[in-house]
């Protein structure tokens, strides 16, 4: 059976199954890109980003495999374009931190990752170089969906091989919360069993188009 013609559901709605239909429109609408068309999705937003001495240690390593922001800051301009693609049924997150309209001397950072339903509540996320991440997803209720550190990976020919980066970056924690039928805020970070807090980001976006 054509692939095309099965998986027509976007990425979130398939992890999320029988909960999709009760969750807000604000946390349907940031991510609910249909598979296998030219989908886009507009947000625009702030975001906080607050990395630790330690990560800032490993940051250029992590940078250089396509991850994370480049850098630190308070109340940063954000747009993030949830994107899907005739030939896949990916969800791509493309952001764009402003920071030259916070500081001019420093040059805007991007930050792409492409996300694929990996079973029932987990999205398996991975950057250029093949690192990825499996994220569990939770709706604690229509409006909060908690997110879960499920192990990193790395994607080498289309198999996922398991990688001990929990050792270097810790494991990730987040949160969702819908504010209103457009917007929503979310906070995504992670902790160190030995080092403590690694990373957070806290950011608020509206949905600018579907």
């Amino acid at each position: 059976m054509d692939k095309k013609k099965t998986d027509k559901k976007a990425v979130f709605e398939r992890i999320y199954g029988e909960e999709w239909h009760r969750l807000h429109p604000a946390i349907k609408g940031h991510t609910n890109a249909i598979p296998f068309t030219n989908d886009v999705i507009t947000l625009k937003g702030t975001i906080d980003i607050e990395y630790s001495p330690m990560m800032k240690l490993v940051l250029p390593f992590v940078r250089f495999t396509g991850a994370l922001m480049p850098y630190d800051g308070k109340n940063i301009p954000c747009t993030t374009y949830i994107k899907s693609e005739e030939n896949s049924d990916a969800v791509i997150f493309d952001r764009v931190i402003h920071y030259s309209k916070v500081d001019p001397k420093k040059e805007d950072g991007h930050f792409t990752s492409r996300m694929f339903y990996h079973g029932p509540n987990t999205i398996a996320e991975f950057v250029k170089m093949g690192v990825g991440i499996y994220v569990k997803y939770f709706p604690e209720s229509d409006k909060d969906i908690s997110l879960d550190h499920g192990g990193y990976f790395w994607n080498i020919l289309g198999f996922k091989i398991p990688v001990p980066l929990g050792f270097i970056l810790g494991d990730l924690y987040g949160e969702e919360e819908a504010l209103s039928e457009d917007t929503y805020r979310m906070v995504a970070g992670s902790k160190h069993f030995l080092f403590g807090q690694m990373f957070e980001y806290r950011a608020k976006f509206k949905i600018e188009k579907e």
